[in-house]
Formats: structure tokens, sequence, C-alpha cells
């Protein structure tokens, strides 16, 4: 690929891993940044090497740009944030709600529902507040998003 290239936009549906998308906020916060900025800015620390070789994956796939800049590559999103958003709840609304926006709607509605009464009770114990979460909220949900 070419430095600073515009790249076409990554094609529909197109799932990104959950350190991508932590990338992608950096540079959507940023507008573009180094791998040494990029990973200033994530919420866990991370070996250089392993934000490079995901920015370069993001590269191949699209989803961001590259220019050289001196000795470093400066990144910037290709892909806005909410066209990531209408991709990812298209497959929410696919995977999960077999494309019924109504069924989705008031799943969000009861979630709310939810989380009012929830505000409204004397609060547990940390340990019982996780389980519970986890309870309503299964690891598949992030893996959607």
């Amino acid at each position: 690929m070419t430095a600073g290239r515009a790249i076409a936009n990554p094609p529909a549906g197109q799932r990104l891993p959950q350190l991508e998308l932590d990338c992608l906020k950096v540079l959507w916060e940023t507008g573009q940044g180094s791998v040494a900025q990029v990973r200033a800015k994530l919420p866990r620390p991370l070996a250089y090497t392993t934000i490079m070789t995901v920015l370069e994956r993001m590269t191949a796939k699209g989803v961001v740009t590259r220019q050289k800049q001196g000795r470093a590559f400066v990144y910037a999103p290709q892909l806005d944030r909410e066209t990531a958003r209408a991709s990812a709840l298209r497959r929410l609304l696919a995977n999960l709600f077999d494309n019924d926006r109504n069924a989705l709607l008031q799943y969000v509605a009861g979630i709310e529902h939810i989380d009012t009464e929830n505000a409204r009770r004397p609060q547990r114990p940390a340990g019982a507040r996780a389980a519970r979460r986890s309870e309503l909220h299964p690891a598949i949900d992030e893996a959607l998003l």
C-alpha cells in the first residue's frame, strides 16, 4: 500500500475487534496519531509493537490510512464513528433480533426499565452487583459490538 493513498471503506458488516475499536476511538478523538501517540491514550498498557501491528492490519483493511512523517507513520481514521455504529447495530439487529427493529426497541426499553428499578433499590455489595450484571449482560454482548 502506498502511504497517504485514500483507501475505500471496509466492507459493510466488518466486525472490529475490541483493540481495533479502542485505537479508532483514539484516532476519532485526536484526528490522527503515531503508534506512540495512540498507545499513550489507550485505556490499558500494551506493547508498542502490538499497537503497530494492529494499526498496520487496520490499514490493510482500509479502516485507517497512514502517511510517513519523518521516521514514523501517522495514522488517520478512514472509517467514521457513525458508519462503525451503524454497522455494529446492523449486526446486532441481524444476529440477536432477526432484523426485527421493534424487538430491539422493546429490549432497550426493558433495559432502561431495569436500570431505573435498580437505581431505586438499595445498593448490593460490589461482588453481588457484578454477578447480577453478568446475568443481565452476558459476555456475548461485548463480542457483538
